[in-house]
């Protein structure tokens, strides 16, 4: 019996260093797999990249894009380089002027070429915090007639959070002959801006009417750049706060297409904001029309919950881009 469980222990000694290196293994792998996930990034998920379309309208005096539809992103997640070539046409001088900058902000560089000085501004036109179908970013031309955008070379580059990015637009575009001395001329209109009550429903509204297009001339709603600003007030405190809001014409092209600026205001109210939005009466082409059934458009505050505001002053500037011809402004503000 004693050499029996002598036996045993024994048996059970020799066992005890292969559970110990069993487990040293195992902890080892263990820890060589956190590692890895810590450092590699082998548990992080990217982020995917939005997919969104981009159409283009490149002229002497200015080169357009506008997000045409698919996935919103932050405006601030977005980066968009361009190279501006422009061209002065008396002494056949060209100059290349480069941006990079963000979607959150315009920016304005000022340059001489043939001994002319000219400035080529940035603009972006986003709605809101996120870009969405309808939202735009324009480089304009300005200071010479005969001074013209030749070339425009332009990516917009999606990132997101430094993890990843992906190249949402990119070409090299060759401006079509316009303004600036070019074969096309701007359009001859007539305008009417009015102050009431929306197309449908309570608020406020600034309508303006297309009331005669001469005959011959019709007018392309992708180069009609357009500019509301909008002062507005609170009726119950007094609070009062100034909003500019600019569009391509283009997006008041289908009937009854109604599009909210969300937030709009910031000051006018503690917890909300009414809303302000832009809408069309129209399914043709801008073109000739009779003055009793004309083309119009509007921006308009509307109530939003408890949260309403008065239009108390307005400006409206309509602009055709391909030759920077200023087509009508209000004379308010």
């Amino acid at each position: 019996m004693v050499g029996g469980e002598k036996s045993v222990r024994l048996g059970e000694r020799g066992v005890s260093p292969v559970v110990g290196v069993v487990l040293l293994v195992a902890i080892t792998i263990i820890l060589a797999a956190v590692v890895a996930t810590v450092f590699l990034g082998g548990g992080t998920t990217q982020e995917a990249a939005p997919s969104t379309a981009i159409s283009e309208q490149i002229h002497e005096q200015s080169a357009r894009y506008t997000f045409q539809g698919g996935d919103s992103f932050t405006a601030n997640e977005a980066n968009v380089t361009a190279d501006v070539l422009v061209n002065d046409q008396s002494s056949g001088a060209t100059k290349t002027v480069s941006f990079d900058t963000g979607l959150a902000g315009g920016e304005t560089k000022s340059v001489t070429v043939g001994g002319t000085s000219v400035t080529v501004e940035f603009q972006p036109s986003i709605s809101g915090t996120d870009v969405q179908a309808g939202d735009s970013f324009a480089l304009k031309l300005s200071g010479a007639s005969d001074v013209s955008i030749t070339q425009v070379d332009t990516s917009v580059v999606w990132s997101s959070g430094g993890q990843s990015s992906s190249v949402l637009y990119s070409d090299s575009s060759t401006a079509t002959t316009g303004g600036g001395g070019g074969g096309v001329s701007a359009p001859a209109a007539s305008f009417a801006v009015r102050q009431e009550a929306p197309m449908s429903g309570p608020g406020d509204a600034v309508r303006v009417w297309f009331t005669n297009v001469n005959s011959g001339s019709t007018i392309d709603p992708d180069d009609i750049q357009v500019e509301f600003e909008i002062r507005a007030e609170n009726p119950s405190n007094g609070n009062a706060e100034t909003v500019t809001k600019s569009q391509p014409l283009s997006s008041w092209s289908s009937a009854n297409d109604v599009r909210d600026w969300d937030p709009a205001f910031t000051t006018l109210h503690s917890g909300g904001s009414p809303r302000l939005s832009y809408a069309a009466v129209t399914t043709s082409d801008w073109s000739e029309r009779p003055t009793t059934a004309p083309h119009h458009f509007q921006i308009a505050i509307r109530p939003n919950g408890g949260y309403d505001a008065d239009i108390v002053d307005y400006r409206v500037t309509l602009t055709h881009e391909p030759t920077g011809t200023q087509l009508y402004e209000t004379d308010t503000f």
